[in-house]
């Protein structure tokens, strides 16, 4: 992320790398470090960002890590469409579930970016959206043209959202062991 003076204000690394058919990005890229910054929450005017990528949608423990450290809005630069292997198999659906209930069960809204298009074995399936804590879509774009999605969000949502189902305050991350 960088500032308008063209500062680098945060870093963000992705954590999680996709090892599936047609997205074999670990033939390419590292997953980024574990850590006490792997999760940069940047404070704008207009609220406060987070900046996670990709694949790292589909990981619950990311959306809640940014969450805790206050975010209010996630925003998702992403590249995922068909499935080689299952060609008959529209994912999109289920990536619009997936990260709508992180955006539910955090508190937070999400602006999801997605390309359009094809290269090599997959075709894009767009649908950008954004929605809000309580998980409704504000606006979507479509599967398979170009365009600019904006929404006013009133980041006070999540604060009434986090008041009616405080899921953030009522964890138990001392029953998690097992999962690390």
């Amino acid at each position: 992320m960088v500032g308008v003076d063209g500062s680098l204000l945060a870093r963000t690394r992705k954590l999680h790398i996709p090892v599936t058919a047609g997205y074999y990005e670990d033939r390419y890229f590292r997953p980024g470090p574990a850590g006490p910054d792997s999760f940069p929450v940047v404070e704008l005017a207009q609220g406060r960002f987070g900046f996670p990528t990709c694949w790292d949608q589909w990981f619950p423990e990311l959306a809640r890590a940014y969450s805790l450290a206050g975010a209010e809005v996630l925003v998702y630069p992403t590249a995922i469409g068909t499935e080689p292997d299952h060609p008959d198999f529209d994912t999109e659906p289920l990536w619009q579930s997936v990260i709508t209930a992180n955006g539910i069960t955090n508190g937070t809204f999400m602006v999801v970016v997605n390309r359009i298009g094809s290269e090599g074995l997959l075709t894009f399936y767009g649908s950008s959206f954004i929605s809000d804590p309580y998980g409704r879509i504000l606006v979507q774009a479509p599967r398979d043209e170009p365009a600019v999605l904006v929404a006013d969000l009133d980041l006070d949502q999540r604060n009434d959202w986090l008041a009616l189902f405080p899921f953030l305050t009522t964890r138990r991350p001392d029953a998690y062991g097992s999962l690390t």
